[in-house]
């Protein structure tokens, strides 16, 4: 479940909601005023509409920030998952951290400006090699360097 849309989507409202409980009366007043008599599972879609309603929203009494690891590891459709965390990214208050292998599909959907990538490995690049020279192989135990 953590690998498809219904999950990712699932956390991010959960997120938001448990952290500014006050948008669940804006963003879902359906599901408020039921809240006491049904406990109905919610569908992607109406999950789906429900983040772009709060990114959406004019005057937002919230600003978040979303922080999505490992779009690469997502087991669904790539280009259904870009096209949603890009019409979250257009609102004034979401903003966007999101982490993949580099592929195409990705640099495509969020750019390759190198202004607005981090790439990890070329800042840990001394660390990995220091703790692979430290690394007893087979030993079963190993040395830490400090850093």
């Amino acid at each position: 479940m953590q690998k498809s849309l219904q999950g990712l989507l699932q956390a991010l409202l959960y997120d938001i909601y448990r952290k500014h409980p006050a948008l669940v009366r804006l963003a879902s007043p359906e599901r408020w005023d039921s809240a006491q008599s049904t406990a109905a599972l919610w569908g992607r879609r109406e999950l789906s509409d429900t983040l772009i309603f709060i990114a959406r929203m004019q005057h937002s009494p919230v600003k978040i920030c979303l922080f999505i690891d490992g779009l690469d590891e997502f087991s669904g459709d790539h280009l259904d998952l870009c096209s949603l965390l890009e019409s979250f990214s257009k609102s004034d208050h979401v903003k966007l951290c999101v982490s993949s292998r580099p592929w195409n599909i990705f640099d495509t959907a969020f750019g390759s400006d190198s202004l607005k990538i981090l790439i990890i490995h070329e800042h840990t690049t001394k660390d990995i090699r220091r703790f692979a020279i430290s690394e007893p192989h087979g030993s079963g135990t190993r040395k830490l360097d400090a850093f």
